[in-house]
């Protein structure tokens, strides 16, 4: 069975991995990548330590960790980009930002910065990181050169051929 696609933001994949556990209090072997399963460990509440729930996505990660999942699952398949933000999302031009993401596995990181202007977005920057490790991960973004005003950053990994559907967060320049 093939990685379902990935919600996009750690409450979509925890509530997609909790629906798949819930009925029979098991999550479909190599259904979801690990960086679904680490976006919804990341959302669970305090029940969820409680109810089992936890073991099941710790136990999953550590099968598709471990190549208990060949072809598919998030070891093998394309990397999955999940949990894009700034941090702070608001920021001086001078003081710069963080760009966080996670990556399913190991991959080369493309970020196209985009500008909006009026109802359209123009491209004024693009950055590639290489060798960025599975987990979290943190670019320092500089923001020097760039006017005020809104803009979005889009994530998208590639590892081999495979390339990552794209992530989206915004941030403005005060």
């Amino acid at each position: 069975m093939g990685a379902t696609p990935a919600a996009g933001d750690e409450y979509g994949d925890y509530a997609a991995v909790r629906g798949d556990w819930q009925p029979d209090r098991v999550i479909t072997a190599c259904r979801f990548t690990i960086g679904q399963l680490e976006s919804a460990r990341s959302a669970m509440t305090g029940e969820d330590n409680y109810s089992g729930f936890q073991d099941a996505i710790e136990g999953e990660i550590r099968r598709q960790r471990t190549g208990g999942c060949p072809g598919g699952g998030g070891v093998a398949g394309a990397p999955v980009v999940s949990r894009v933000r700034f941090v702070p999302p608001r920021f001086r031009a001078a003081r710069g930002s963080s760009l966080r993401f996670a990556l399913s596995r190991r991959a080369t990181v493309h970020v196209a910065v985009e500008r909006r202007a009026g109802t359209r977005w123009i491209r004024v920057r693009s950055l590639v990181r290489r060798g960025r490790r599975a987990g979290n991960n943190a670019v320092p973004f500089v923001a020097r050169g760039l006017a005020r005003g809104l803009y979005r950053a889009t994530v998208t990994a590639t590892a081999g051929r495979r390339r990552s559907a794209p992530r989206r967060a915004a941030f403005r320049i005060l």
